[in-house]
């Protein structure tokens, strides 16, 4: 065994040597080009993940039991069972700073046995820049008290507002009674407050509202968005985003659970305070002119048929005002599709991922290339097929600049009957400051997807990661990974990509916790130490040693630190040692052997 360890490495460190000597001829640096999955960060069920520059994530979810396992009681501002939560976790540390329980703590686990549809449900997380944290519920609670508003009538849909320290305001407000569901919730800087979703005929909309009030027929649906003022009292604009069954055009009735409503299911908000929504509509929601038109312009139905559903997926731009749609485009194929995730890049573009069963759904030549998405007939999966797709579309929307298919699986809106029980598996992106396109979503144990650079073995993958370039023609990287099903994603400003659900993950680049980021010195006797540690942002320090002597310490910055050294000719042993706040204090790096200004190496 020890001879065989000893062969292990003298190949590991002989390709590291013909791995300097590429670099010294090419002068460029080995990219690692994986990511390290951290397991269970944060290990609370969530249904939504925000994330802020000073280092915290704001997660949001239903807790099932009066108390939350591994986290101190103290922190925790109420309790109940089957109730809403919020929680403020710092990134670094994964401690959690509070936990709020918004509700009131009347029900007991006997009580979600007996009435199991009465349970609350958080739809939707927004946080403003001051630390405040907005939730749009449904409520299940009897008797939660409501506060007054626009809307005074006791309805089982409200938003709620919990302060920097975790407190929850009684400023609560009950929505138009016209609202069958929120689908998300975002937050300007200035505090409005902006709902997307689907209502029924009789929401009250405001003057000069694109879609006003008779835009809807008795018994008909369509998406709607609504802005609130920053104290949450006064409706700004509310208008629906299409017409229903008052134009010749079929009335989408949805269904009694409001899966397939025509609703909004994503939301964003630019600078300038225009609102960009995404969701699924029936055709009375048009494509406006010059914007993509896609998919067939007959409503769905689902089967059996007992009335006609949500066709396509759609991108929709309101002004600021409330008072003109700027463009919504839609995009289709023959069978349902869905938007679940939107996101503005610093230009205005606009990026969205969601769900599809349609085979000629509309996509880009050489987008990704990705091994062909698995269409599998129905006999035998009634599932199959829903796929998931991420499409970027330019600031007018106007230009479908890149759109393809990626294999992320679903039952929701299958075209083989589906399953309206099924659970919500949005396909959900986010984007950084390059334009670079992180997407995750669920995989199917029957529709397995082999990722061309899968790093990470999995007995039992329940989710895949895709990185895709600036330019959407490749994927940089893709890997399955397990333990949760991804309900909401972000990324921090250190760069790291996070996923929520049954728990939080987080991906850094690079295969360790610490790792250094290129081999160096390019083959010279002085040279640059960097050393990239995982989640630690602006936290601590790194120990830096050669041959077993220390050499410095220095701070991290953006999660790396960096040190300039001499170091004699010969083959020099490089540890780095990471202490600070960050959950990987003491953790340290693979040893690193780098030969300085070797004859045969450079």
């Amino acid at each position: 065994m020890r001879n065989a360890s000893v062969l292990l490495a003298v190949v590991r460190r002989r390709l590291l040597l013909a791995l300097l000597a590429l670099a010294c001829v090419s002068g460029e640096s080995v990219a690692t080009g994986v990511y390290y999955i951290e397991s269970d960060v944060i290990n609370i069920g969530a249904t939504d993940l925000v994330l802020n520059p000073a280092g915290f994530a704001h997660v949001s979810g239903i807790v099932d039991t009066y108390s939350f396992p591994g986290i101190d009681s103290s922190l925790v501002t109420n309790a109940g069972f089957g109730l809403r939560y919020v929680a403020k976790i710092d990134l670094a540390t994964r401690k959690p700073q509070w936990v709020a329980v918004v509700g009131a703590p009347t029900k007991s686990l006997a009580f979600g046995l007996m009435y199991p549809f009465v349970d609350d449900e958080a739809r939707g997380l927004a946080v403003h820049a001051n630390g405040y944290a907005y939730l749009v519920a449904h409520d299940g609670s009897a008797n939660y008290p409501l506060t007054g508003g626009q809307y005074r009538v006791a309805t089982a849909k409200h938003v709620f507002r919990v302060s920097a320290t975790g407190q929850v305001a009684r400023f609560s407000i009950a929505l138009d009674p016209a609202i069958r569901r929120v689908g998300a919730i975002a937050v300007d800087a200035a505090g409005n407050i902006y709902l997307t979703g689907s209502a029924g005929a009789g929401l009250v909309t405001s003057s000069g509202a694109p879609f006003p009030s008779n835009s809807v027929a008795a018994a008909c649906i369509a998406p709607f968005v609504m802005k609130l003022d920053a104290t949450g009292q006064l409706v700004t604009y509310a208008t629906y985003l299409g017409v229903a069954g008052t134009l010749g055009e079929r009335c989408g009735a949805g269904s009694e659970i409001g899966i397939f409503d025509p609703t909004g299911f994503a939301m964003a908000v630019d600078s300038s305070g225009n609102v960009v929504v995404g969701g699924q509509a029936e055709p009375g929601v048009r494509a406006t002119a010059g914007s993509p038109d896609t998919g067939s312009k007959t409503p769905t139905s689902y089967i059996p048929v007992l009335g006609n559903y949500a066709s396509h997926a759609f991108v929709a731009k309101i002004n600021a005002t409330g008072t003109a749609i700027v463009f919504i485009a839609r995009l289709g194929g023959s069978e349902r599709d869905r938007v679940t995730s939107v996101v503005l890049d610093s230009a205005g573009a606009i990026y969205v991922g969601g769900k599809t069963a349609s085979r000629d759904f509309p996509t880009t030549p050489h987008f990704g290339p990705l091994p062909p998405v698995s269409f599998l007939t129905c006999p035998g999966f009634p599932a199959a097929p829903e796929v998931g797709f991420v499409t970027k579309l330019a600031a007018d929307g106007k230009q479908l600049i890149y759109s393809g298919y990626l294999p992320v699986y679903g039952e929701q809106i299958a075209n083989c009957g589906g399953n309206p029980y099924a659970p919500f598996d949005p396909l959900q992106i986010a984007v950084d400051a390059s334009g670079r396109v992180y997407a995750t979503g669920p995989e199917s144990s029957l529709r397995a997807y082999t990722a061309p650079k899968d790093s990470i073995l999995t007995l039992n993958p329940s989710a895949v990661f895709f990185v895709i370039a600036p330019s959407g023609l490749s994927i940089e990287y893709s890997t399955r990974y397990g333990g949760l099903t991804p309900r909401a994603a972000a990324i921090d400003a250190w760069g790291h990509f996070w996923v929520a659900g049954e728990v939080v993950k987080r991906f850094s680049e690079g295969l360790t916790p610490l790792e250094f980021t290129h081999p160096i010195p390019l083959c010279a006797t002085a040279g640059t130490l960097s050393v990239h540690v995982a989640g630690a942002n602006n936290l601590g320090t790194v120990d830096f040693f050669v041959d077993g002597v220390a050499v410095g310490t220095m701070p991290v910055v953006n999660s790396i630190a960096t040190k300039s050294l001499s170091m004699s000719p010969g083959m020099r042993r490089v540890v780095a040692t990471y202490h600070g706040p960050s959950y990987f204090d003491g953790y340290s790096t693979e040893p690193q052997y780098v030969p300085v200004n070797q004859a045969g190496a450079c």
